[in-house]
C-alpha cells in the first residue's frame, strides 16, 4: 500500500484550474474533501516504488467513443524543467496513517530515503480561437536517471479546455491509462487549467517520490544501485487526449523523441537543478519545497 501525504497548493495566474484525479482509490475519498474549487491549482502526487503499477483499471462512460490513432501533431505546451532535487531525506520519514479506520497501521514511511522532486514550467502555445475540441490532455513519460542505471518513471498530464462549458474531466483524466508507457511507471500527476490563455505559463506541476509514504519500509530509489556521480531528468511527450461531446480520441505521438532533457549538478549530499531559487537562498530554504515565483 502506497499513499500520498500531502495536498499542496500552487499559485499562478489562469483562471479555475482543476486536477486530476485518479479514480477507484481510497485515498482520493479522503483528499477530495480537501480539493477547493476555484483560483488555485492543486497538484496530486502519487509516486509508488512498490512492485505492482499504480493505475487502476480506467472507468469509461458507456456512452463515449473512443477512437485511437498515431499523430505528429504539434504540442499545445511548451515544457520546461524549472527546478529538481534528490537527495537523502534525514527528517520526517514516517507519517500517520490517514486511513487507520480502514487499514490498521499506525504510521507509514516514507517511499524513499532519497527522494525525488521535479517541478515544470507550461506554457500554453496552441490557440483556443481554432481549436474544434471541447478539450485536450497531453500525457508525458517523466524519467529520472542516475549513471548506476537506477531510474524512476513517472506519468505527468497537462490539460485545458476550448470549450467554456466542459467539466467530464473524470472520462478524460481515465484515458490516461490508454497509453501502455503510462501503466507501467512509478506514479502518476498532472494538472488541468480552466479556459487557459494563450501564450501564458504556469509554473505548477511537479512531479517525484518525495512526499509518498508506504507501508512497507523505506527504499533507496536512486541510490539504489550504489551513490550516483550524475542524474539526468528527461520529459517525453508519449500521447495526447482530445474530448468533443462524449467522444473521446487517444493518439500516440509518432517517433516521440525527448521534449527536454536536464542534467542535475551535485549540490551538499545530493543533486540540484535550479531555475527559481537564486543562489544566496538556497542554503534557507527546504529543498524539496522551493519558494514558488508568480507566474
Amino acid at each position: 500500500m502506497v499513499m500520498n501525504k500531502s495536498f499542496s497548493k500552487q499559485r499562478h495566474k489562469p483562471k479555475n484550474p482543476m486536477i486530476l484525479k485518479r479514480r477507484s482509490s481510497p485515498i482520493y475519498i479522503l483528499l477530495a474533501a480537501a480539493l477547493l474549487i476555484g483560483s488555485v491549482c492543486v497538484v496530486i502526487l502519487l509516486p509508488s516504488l512498490a512492485t505492482q503499477p499504480i493505475f487502476a483499471k480506467p472507468q469509461v462512460v458507456v456512452s463515449a467513443q473512443t477512437t485511437s490513432q498515431q499523430t505528429a501533431s504539434k504540442s499545445q505546451f511548451d515544457v520546461h524543467v524549472a527546478y529538481a532535487y534528490v537527495g537523502p531525506r534525514k527528517d520526517h520519514f514516517t507519517c500517520q496513517n490517514p486511513l487507520q479506520d480502514k487499514i490498521p497501521i499506525a504510521t507509514l514511511n516514507a517511499v524513499s530515503l532519497y527522494p525525488s522532486i521535479v517541478y515544470f514550467n507550461f506554457t500554453h502555445v496552441s490557440s483556443a480561437e481554432t481549436e474544434s475540441c471541447d478539450a485536450k490532455m497531453e500525457v508525458y513519460l517523466i524519467q529520472l536517471t542516475a549513471n548506476t542505471g537506477a531510474t524512476e518513471n513517472y506519468t505527468y498530464t497537462e490539460a485545458t479546455n476550448y470549450n467554456p462549458t466542459f467539466s467530464d474531466l473524470d472520462t478524460l483524466s481515465s484515458h490516461v491509462n490508454d497509453f501502455a508507457e503510462a501503466r507501467s511507471t512509478n506514479g502518476l500527476g498532472g494538472c488541468f487549467v480552466f479556459n487557459w490563455t494563450a501564450n501564458t505559463s504556469n509554473l505548477v506541476g511537479r512531479i517525484g517520490s518525495y512526499g509518498s509514504y508506504t507501508s512497507n519500509p523505506s527504499g533507496l530509489g536512486l541510490w539504489s544501485a550504489g551513490e550516483p556521480n550524475t542524474i539526468t531528468v528527461s520529459v517525453r511527450r508519449i500521447g495526447l487526449i482530445t474530448m468533443k461531446g462524449t467522444a473521446v480520441s487517444t493518439s500516440l505521438v509518432a517517433n516521440s523523441e525527448s521534449t527536454v532533457q536536464v542534467q542535475l549538478e551535485k549540490f551538499g549530499d545530493g543533486f540540484l537543478y535550479n531555475n527559481i531559487v537564486s543562489q544566496d537562498k538556497l542554503s534557507q530554504i527546504d529543498l524539496y519545497n522551493p519558494p514558488i515565483p508568480d507566474s
